[in-house]
């Protein structure tokens, strides 16, 4: 009895005072509608206008090509992202992909969009395709995180969106438990794609939730050019900062 009546007074209570709602980035009770408070929304507008590496978009200290771009040729023809991965947006995606906040995820794909549109050389995508989980660890998990960002950018932007274009063909191991050379060989020959004609001749979007050494986004590229793709280009929530750029 004494649980339903502080239910039902605080019902009450939110009625005649309605508290804001909770940032989903760091709990903060101060967001507005948008779900992001100030301070958070700050944070990501200044990383907004950091440099980045003109291919693949991981952020850079000094330079034009990042480290790894200058080691590895890209499949993909370039590649932004909202912010890097640390700090508040490193945990926002932590709890997005390990948590079940998948609120969060709306928020990322909004910011994701943000700066696609920014970037002239993204306007022209056609489609939108998400870096494909596998098997076990989808079921583990309930759900793709790369999915649900590619499904809220496409929704934004009015294009369509096909999850099951990609998809892995053999499970690989967790590319955050290998050292940076063995991402390349993990994800070797991981992907496939299917129904060709969907991507054929088509200006391709890949959407996935961290751009680290960019392995992931090259083996799927590379799959997507194979079947007939125009180009591919790369966004994602967070990308890794490089300090080793040239150029």
């Amino acid at each position: 009895m004494r649980k339903k009546f502080s239910f039902w007074w605080q019902a009450a209570v939110d009625l005649l005072f309605p508290r804001k709602p909770v940032c989903c980035f760091c709990g903060e009770r101060e967001a507005e509608a948008d779900l992001l408070c100030s301070k958070c929304l700050n944070f990501f507008t200044y990383f907004r206008q950091k440099d980045c590496c003109e291919k693949c978009g991981k952020f850079i200290e000094e330079g034009k090509i990042c480290s790894d771009c200058l080691l590895h040729s890209r499949f993909f023809n370039g590649g932004r992202a909202a912010g890097p991965y640390e700090g508040l947006l490193r945990e926002a995606i932590t709890a997005f992909k390990f948590r079940g906040q998948r609120k969060i995820g709306e928020i990322l794909a909004e910011m994701m969009t943000e700066v696609l549109l920014a970037d002239d050389r993204l306007r022209g995508v056609e489609l939108v395709v998400p870096v494909p989980l596998g098997e076990e660890r989808r079921r583990e998990r309930g759900y793709n995180q790369a999915e649900i960002l590619a499904d809220g950018v496409a929704e934004k932007l009015f294009l369509p969106c096909y999850p099951p274009v990609l998809y892995r063909c053999r499970e690989t191991l967790p590319q955050r438990e290998l050292r940076r050379e063995e991402r390349w060989h993990n994800v070797r020959d991981a992907f496939a794609v299917r129904e060709v004609e969907l991507v054929r001749g088509k200006v391709v979007l890949l959407v996935d939730d961290v751009f680290t050494t960019g392995a992931t986004a090259d083996a799927c590229s590379a799959v997507l050019l194979q079947a007939g793709a125009k180009e591919v280009w790369v966004l994602t929530a967070a990308a890794g900062w490089d300090k080793g750029g040239l150029g």
